[in-house]
């Protein structure tokens, strides 16, 4: 796989991280809001549910690169 190509990759591993953060955070509000929550939601984004999912996300990206890139498909 050629530098350019993983590179890419990593961007756009970095990219699917972001947004799965940014998924978190907005349900996280979402939920928080209502006055009645979902019985069927249980501790699903919950303060420390949404912690440490974030925290796991945040994890894959501060791990080794070689892992974050790892789940992009190879399209090179």
């Amino acid at each position: 796989m050629s530098r350019t190509c993983q590179t890419d990759g990593l961007h756009v591993a970095l990219l699917i991280l972001n947004k799965h953060l940014e998924f978190l955070v907005d349900r996280h509000e979402y939920f928080s809001e209502l006055e009645v929550k979902p019985d069927n939601l249980g501790e699903l984004f919950s303060d420390s549910w949404t912690q440490e999912a974030m925290a796991d996300v945040v994890s894959k990206g501060a791990g080794d690169i070689s892992q974050v890139s790892s789940f992009v498909p190879a399209y090179c």
